[in-house]
């Protein structure tokens, strides 16, 4: 299957055109191979340290709810990781006219910036999420290289607020259909926002075109 992957993002990749020339994918299976085994030993330690040995070795009714309380700050600490380290990966293997992305995200950056939001995001009964979603996008932009060059994103949370309420609102009288055109709003206002060289990114996609693709597939 990573091989299969590294097939499908080559061919993507390849049908991709900007100014006249494709960009490339230079990854390989083993290197997706390789990742994904660092990334299961990481996540499965800690399953099985917070699930079975914890409980094994401390023999207390607390053992489990303490075990479980582990677990969710175990993945929540080793998700920064694992965003930070596909970034890396899939820009440094894609290229334009010769010249490879690239991506400087901190470790340290990303964790505060999860930590902050999944706070909030709980205290606000999840009204924090486009905060988030926002600060994750402008986190993950900024970072982004084309060679020396940096993108830049100028987008805030507090635009997609309302827009946001509105959807909840709406979820069960459209039977979650509004999400899709939530999606649509909230890709265009990402791109909109989303700057390289000084130009701006256009995107057009609706809730509609998106809707008709969900339909069909």
């Amino acid at each position: 299957s990573f091989w299969a992957k590294v097939k499908t993002r080559q061919y993507l990749w390849g049908q991709t055109e900007f100014a006249g020339d494709r960009f490339g994918f230079h990854g390989t299976g083993q290197e997706l191979l390789i990742g994904w085994l660092k990334a299961a030993a990481l996540f499965g330690a800690l399953v099985i340290l917070t699930t079975t040995l914890l409980p094994m070795l401390w023999d207390s009714p607390m053992a489990e709810a303490v075990g479980q309380l582990l677990l969710a700050a175990g993945f929540v600490v080793l998700l920064p990781l694992a965003i930070i380290g596909s970034m890396r990966y899939r820009l440094n293997r894609t290229s334009w006219r010769g010249v490879r992305f690239g991506f400087q995200g901190g470790y340290r950056e990303l964790l505060g910036i999860m930590l902050r939001s999944f706070l909030l995001t709980g205290l606000t009964l999840g009204l924090y999420l486009p905060f988030y979603q926002t600060n994750l996008r402008r986190f993950l932009v900024n970072h982004s290289r084309f060679g020396s060059a940096a993108f830049a994103f100028d987008g805030e949370g507090r635009d997609l607020l309302g827009r946001y309420v509105l959807t909840l609102l709406l979820t069960l009288p459209t039977l979650g259909l509004i999400w899709l055109w939530y999606l649509a709003f909230q890709r265009r206002y990402y791109w909109n926002h989303t700057s390289f060289a000084g130009a701006r990114f256009p995107c057009t996609v609706t809730g509609t075109g998106l809707l008709g693709l969900y339909a069909v597939n």
